[in-house]
């Protein structure tokens, strides 16, 4: 047994806040928005569920990776290599992340003036200590957070191996894809390749945004991010 999600499990909580919203709103669909590995969540759920969404935004989304399995652990984790996993063994539940880690991770190929441009330093403090409150590890004095394992090993096991965890060939729901221009954890031809294969989609949409990475969401230009998926949502196709 493990202590983190998969994709499939973490689905069946996506399918019961679902459950909840419609029951709650009394509306028969609702509108999804994925975020790096939540896109691979919500584009799930949309492909096994098409008649409980109306539109799907799917922002950093994650396709497969044209790396290896250790290259995906330095890009992702910023962790080094594995270890070698015998026959039924798995990573521990959760990882380390300090702050100095993902403060390197979240610029890196950025200049320091254009870095400080996205978010602050100060800003950065501000969000990592809000972070560390609730994921944080009590005195530790890399001001470390803990982050679960499940994401890793899908992308070890699956995403870097050719097996996506879903078919976007089966979305039948308008869908857009977003993502900023310096986002080297899910680059361009991602979201290229999943574009190419939503042919089921009656409406698809992608775009490239200006002076944005991987957590455009928290950045200085995050507004423009905003409006786009909000546009779209907004939108009524035939």
């Amino acid at each position: 047994m493990y202590g983190y999600a998969r994709t499939s499990e973490a689905q069946f909580d996506l399918a019961a806040v679902v459950d909840f919203v419609r029951a709650r709103s009394g509306n028969a669909r609702v509108n999804l928005i994925g975020w790096s590995w939540g896109t691979a969540l919500a584009g799930g759920f949309t492909a096994a569920n098409n008649g409980a969404v109306r539109h799907l935004v799917l922002f950093a989304p994650l396709w497969l990776i044209r790396n290896t399995p250790s290259m995906t652990m330095m890009r992702w984790a910023m962790a080094g290599l594995p270890p070698s996993l015998a026959p039924g063994a798995h990573l521990s539940d959760f990882r380390a992340i300090s702050k100095a880690e993902a403060r390197q991770r979240w610029v890196r190929g950025l200049s320091a003036s254009l870095a400080e441009q996205l978010m602050s330093q100060a800003e950065f403090d501000s969000w990592w200590n809000a972070l560390s409150s609730i994921q944080g590890k009590p005195g530790d004095a890399s001001e470390a957070v803990l982050s679960p394992n499940g994401v890793i090993v899908d992308l070890m096991e699956l995403w870097s191996a050719g097996r996506p965890t879903y078919e976007p060939e089966r979305i039948r729901v308008p869908t857009q894809l977003l993502l900023g221009e310096w986002d080297v954890d899910t680059p361009v031809y991602m979201a290229q390749e999943l574009f190419s294969k939503l042919e089921q989609a009656p409406y698809k949409r992608l775009e490239v945004l200006a002076r944005g990475t991987h957590s455009m969401v928290l950045e200085l230009n995050r507004i423009e991010l905003y409006h786009r998926s909000r546009e779209f949502l907004e939108l009524r196709f035939l």
